[in-house]
């Protein structure tokens, strides 16, 4: 896992390593381990899987090198 901007500042680190055999086990964990304010980040913000954006509904096996990122919401111009 890598966090960026406010996911690291929840999660009180930039990356962690948490084993999920799923992206779905995965935000699982991540959700519980880290609680409401992530849970609301995760489902307003951006979820990377190998730099790939993905829907957090996407059913998605992961390996051990994949590499999952957490960004939250943001406004361009």
């Amino acid at each position: 896992m890598r966090y960026w901007a406010g996911a690291r500042e929840i999660a009180g680190t930039a990356e962690q390593w948490e084993p999920a055999a799923s992206l779905a086990e995965l935000l699982v964990a991540i959700r519980a381990k880290h609680g409401d304010r992530m849970t609301r980040l995760i489902e307003t913000g951006l979820v990377l899987v190998d730099g790939e954006r993905v829907s957090i509904a996407t059913e998605r096996a992961l390996a051990e090198s994949t590499l999952v990122e957490i960004l939250p919401p943001f406004a361009g111009g």
